[in-house]
């Protein structure tokens, strides 16, 4: 087996958006959406990660990526403006709103499941 053969592994098929509403939270009609996770989502860059989690120092380093992959993966609309930074939305959000940014996160991670801790890549 060589890595031509990775060429022959079915291709999984992409989940739809997830789409969370807010209105239950809020009281008005608002969704969050959110796209399935690509790859390189889960690696950002160590320039970016070091200016990130000098923004939010109390966040351990699990919930950092969590606040970095959810920031990837939302899709922005018209009602977010030009100047939407998602990454500061939900550092905002776990910072000053804990319930309602667990239920974001959950709702997230139970759709698209995180392995961040303890991952390892093989090298062998």
């Amino acid at each position: 087996m060589g890595l031509s053969d990775l060429k022959k592994a079915p291709k999984k098929e992409q989940k739809a958006l997830l789409v969370i509403d807010l209105k239950p939270y809020i009281g008005e009609e608002a969704f969050l959406r959110f796209r399935e996770p690509r790859a390189a989502d889960y690696f950002p860059s160590a320039e970016l990660h070091r200016k990130q989690a000098l923004m939010y120092p109390e966040f351990a380093e699990g919930m950092l990526k969590v606040v970095q992959l959810m920031a990837k993966c939302y899709e922005s609309g018209p009602e977010d403006g030009d100047t939407f930074n998602a990454f500061t939305a939900f550092g905002d959000l776990a910072r000053e709103q804990k319930e309602l940014f667990m239920v974001v996160a959950g709702e997230f991670n139970q759709y698209y499941p995180l392995e961040l801790e303890g991952t390892a890549v093989p090298n062998d």
